[in-house]
């Protein structure tokens, strides 16, 4: 039986390229192909096994956590390949890691290292077809450890210092415990449930949804510029909350 596979890219000719590298190769079938996972594998699909995933980087909306939380909440077992244009943009390439795609290749390289990267996937291994794209997810994971950068936000793991713009920002207990577990899942909407459970340390059903939205409204109105329109913390509805840089997030790093 072949493994069923999505593509997602909004460009047509690496739509055609990963096409016809896949479709050449008896273990694979390509189930759908479109510039967003609804267009590359509609609900009405959804009843099929789980696809791997291919992404390509090069998609507009790559870096933006609504690309991956879209493919997230309706498969949270799918595997991804990343395809990378060869100059790495660290900002892409952090938002696939926090997605949690472990295996990737660029555009320069042959047909048989997007094989390679698809088994490695299946398996669930590690990936990087190149020196460089290992020195690139070295340098990112290695700088995550102790601090992140989320646009002009700066949050330091260590010292629990967070900065917007340089300045300081005080939080109490609660909101550097919300920041905290949104911070280690960037990228990525975190439920409700988890928060109740890893920042009050209680049973979900003891809190409430007023609780967490008040919670969170007190936080987005000490790290957003404008707490009516946020750019760092968003609202998956009917779910949870990740941390992010939205669509519109216009704020320059210092």
């Amino acid at each position: 039986m072949k493994s069923p596979v999505a593509l997602i890219s909004a460009d047509a000719s690496h739509q055609t390229w990963i096409q016809n590298v896949l479709s050449a190769h008896p273990s694979f079938a390509i189930i759908g192909v479109g510039e967003t996972i609804i267009q590359a594998y509609p609900m009405g699909q959804r009843d099929a096994p789980t696809p791997l995933i291919v992404v390509d980087l090069s998609c507009p909306e790559a870096v933006h956590t609504p690309f991956w939380a879209e493919s997230h909440l309706a498969w949270p077992e799918a595997r991804y390949v990343a395809i990378t244009k060869p100059t790495i943009n660290e900002a892409v390439l952090s938002a696939a890691l926090h997605a949690g795609v472990h295996c990737y290749l660029t555009w320069a390289d042959p047909p048989e290292t997007l094989i390679q990267a698809v088994y490695a996937a299946q398996r669930g291994e590690r990936f990087y077809s190149s020196p460089a794209l290992i020195l690139a997810v070295t340098r990112l994971t290695q700088r995550w450890a102790s601090s992140m950068l989320v646009g002009a936000l700066e949050i330091d793991m260590e010292t629990r210092q967070v900065k917007r713009a340089g300045q300081a920002i005080e939080l109490t207990p609660t909101e550097w415990g919300l920041l905290a577990r949104l911070a280690r899942n960037y990228g990525r909407p975190v439920s409700a449930e988890e928060l109740w459970q890893a920042v009050w340390h209680i049973n979900p059903s003891t809190g409430t949804a007023a609780q967490l939205k008040n919670s969170i409204k007190r936080l987005r109105k000490k790290i957003e510029p404008d707490p009516e329109h946020p750019r760092y913390i968003l609202t998956t509805r009917g779910y949870g909350y990740s941390l992010t840089r939205s669509v519109e997030d216009g704020e320059k790093e210092n």
